[in-house]
C-alpha cells in the first residue's frame, strides 16, 4: 500500500454516492457546473522544455466524455468472464486512483452468514473505493440525509455481483456492484486513467507506461436495490417548502434552472410548470378537527364547548400528483433564472412519489433532450431522473434539487479499478509523468 495512505478504515464507500457521483456529475442547482473538455481533446502541448512523449490524437477512439449512450470498449482489453467480483475483492483487493489519490478496498473474511467483511484503505477526506466523494450524505430516508459510510460486508450474488450493505441505525443500505474484468496486460497505461467526467487524467497525457503481465483492470457497474433519492447539497435553496409549492413557484414567469455539464453545444435548461394544468386539479379536500370556545349558557354563564369543523387539508390538493412540465431555454451566468423565449424546448413530465417515507417531484425527458444538459451522464439517463426532494431542517421542511435514482439498471462508473499488479503498474506512471505535468501547469 502507499506509504501516504495515511489512515486506515473498515467502511462502506458510498452505498449511493456512487450513484450519486461517479453517475451524476452534473451536481445540484447550487452547485458549479461540471467543467469538462469541449471536445475529445488531443494531448496537450506541454511548455517548451518539457518534452510531450506522444504526438497527436491518442484520446480520440470514441471511449471519452459523458456522451457516450453505449458502454465503451477498449481495443486491446481481453474480457476474463469467469472473474467473478467476489474473487476481485480477494487477497490483495482493488485499486482505485482518482487522479493521484490512490485507495484499496478488499474483503477480510466470511462469517456464518455468508457475510464477507470489507477493509479500505484511504486518505482521511479523500474519495475512495466506490465513492466518488467523500464528506458526502446523500442517501435520503424520512426526509433526512442519511451517512454512508459504516461498517459493511458483501454477500456474492448469483450472476457474479455482490451485494454491498452497510447499516445506519436500523436501516440497512445496500447496493448491487458488477465488475467486469479484463486482461489488460501490454496495454497502454494511459487508456485507463480516467477523470470522474470520463476525460483523461494529467498523467493520461504525459505517461508512455505499458501493464506488465498479470494486470486486470475493472470496469466498475453498480445497480440501486431499490428506488430512492440522493441528493448532494442538502443546504440548497429552492425557496419551497413543499413539492407542491415548487411546483406552483415555478408555474409562472420565472423558471427553475437545472444543473447542466459543460461542452460544446450544449443546452442550458429551466423547467416550468403548466398552470393551466394545476388550476384543473383536484378539488381540495378537508378534515374534521376539534376545537374549544367559550360560549353562554342559558343562564348566561361562559363554558367550554367543544365543536366539530372541517378545514382543509392544505393548499397541496389542488396541485396533480403527475403532470406535464415545460423545459425552457435559459440565459447563463445570470443571478436569477431567466428563459430565452416563450416556446418550451421540449415537454416532459413530472411525478410526485414518496420514496423511503421522502416525498419528492421525479421528472422524465423525451430522448431529444440529452442527459447531460440536466446534469446527468447520457448513459446513464434511464437510470437516474432529475428530482426535487423534500429536506427536513429542524421543523421546518425544504425542497432541494437532487435525484431519483432508480432500482435495478445499471450504471457505469468509468473510472477502472485495478489488481495489484496493475496499480504497481499506474504508480509508476503517475510518478513519472509528474515533472511533465507540473510543468504543464507553470
Amino acid at each position: 500500500m502507499a506509504n501516504n495512505l495515511s489512515v486506515k478504515f473498515s467502511r462502506l464507500s458510498a452505498v449511493a454516492a456512487a450513484a450519486a457521483c461517479a453517475l451524476l456529475l452534473g451536481g445540484c442547482q447550487s452547485a458549479p457546473k461540471a467543467a469538462a473538455p469541449a471536445k475529445q481533446e488531443p494531448a496537450p502541448a506541454a511548455a517548451a522544455e518539457t518534452p510531450v512523449p506522444v504526438t497527436g490524437d491518442r484520446f480520440s477512439d470514441g471511449t471519452y466524455g459523458f456522451m457516450l449512450s453505449s458502454v465503451p470498449s477498449i481495443k486491446g482489453a481481453r474480457p476474463l468472464k469467469s472473474l467473478s467480483t467476489r474473487e476481485a475483492f480477494e487477497n490483495k483487493g482493488v485499486y482505485y486512483f482518482n487522479d493521484t489519490e490512490e485507495s484499496s478496498f478488499r474483503i477480510t473474511g466470511k462469517d456464518a452468514q455468508n457475510h464477507y467483511a470489507v477493509q479500505e484503505s484511504f486518505t482521511k477526506g479523500k474519495p475512495h473505493g466506490f465513492a466518488m466523494n467523500t464528506n458526502l450524505t446523500p442517501v435520503v430516508r424520512n426526509g433526512e440525509a442519511v451517512s454512508i459510510e459504516n461498517p459493511s460486508y458483501i454477500t456474492e450474488e448469483s450472476d457474479g455481483s455482490v451485494k454491498v450493505t452497510g447499516v445506519t441505525g436500523s436501516t440497512p443500505l445496500s447496493l448491487r456492484l458488477k465488475l467486469w474484468a479484463f486482461d489488460v496486460s501490454g496495454l497502454p497505461v494511459y487508456k485507463f486513467l480516467r477523470t470522474r467526467t470520463n476525460y483523461p487524467t494529467d498523467t493520461a497525457r504525459y505517461t508512455t507506461a505499458v501493464f506488465p503481465k498479470g494486470s486486470i483492470a475493472y470496469m466498475p457497474q453498480v445497480f440501486a436495490s431499490e428506488d430512492t433519492f440522493i441528493v448532494l447539497h442538502p443546504n440548497a435553496f429552492t425557496g419551497s417548502g413543499s413539492v407542491e409549492g415548487f411546483v406552483r413557484n415555478f408555474s409562472k414567469d420565472i423558471p427553475y434552472c437545472l444543473s447542466y455539464l459543460s461542452r460544446a453545444g450544449y443546452q442550458a435548461y429551466g423547467v416550468s410548470f403548466d398552470s393551466f394544468a394545476l388550476s384543473a386539479g383536484s378539488a381540495t379536500t378537508y378534515k374534521t378537527v376539534k376545537q374549544t370556545t367559550w360560549v353562554k349558557n342559558k343562564r348566561g354563564k361562559k363554558v367550554k364547548k367543544v365543536i366539530t369543523k372541517k378545514v382543509p387539508v392544505t393548499s397541496q390538493s389542488s396541485v396533480p400528483a403527475s403532470g406535464p412540465v415545460s423545459l425552457m431555454h435559459v440565459k447563463t451566468g445570470t443571478v436569477f433564472c431567466q428563459r430565452t423565449t416563450d416556446t418550451p424546448a421540449a415537454k416532459g413530465t413530472y411525478k410526485i412519489v414518496t420514496l423511503n417515507g421522502t416525498r419528492g417531484l421525479s421528472m422524465t425527458f423525451p430522448a431529444t433532450v440529452r442527459a447531460p444538459d440536466t446534469g446527468i451522464f447520457e448513459l446513464s439517463r434511464n437510470a437516474v431522473s432529475p428530482a426535487l426532494v423534500e429536506m427536513k431542517k429542524g421543523n421546518t421542511v425544504s425542497v432541494v434539487p437532487g435525484y431519483h435514482v432508480h432500482a435495478n439498471i445499471p450504471v457505469t462508473d468509468f473510472q477502472y479499478r485495478f489488481n495489484d499488479t496493475a496499480a504497481a503498474a499506474v504508480r509508476k506512471a503517475i510518478a513519472e509523468a509528474a515533472p511533465a505535468v507540473k510543468a504543464a501547469k507553470r
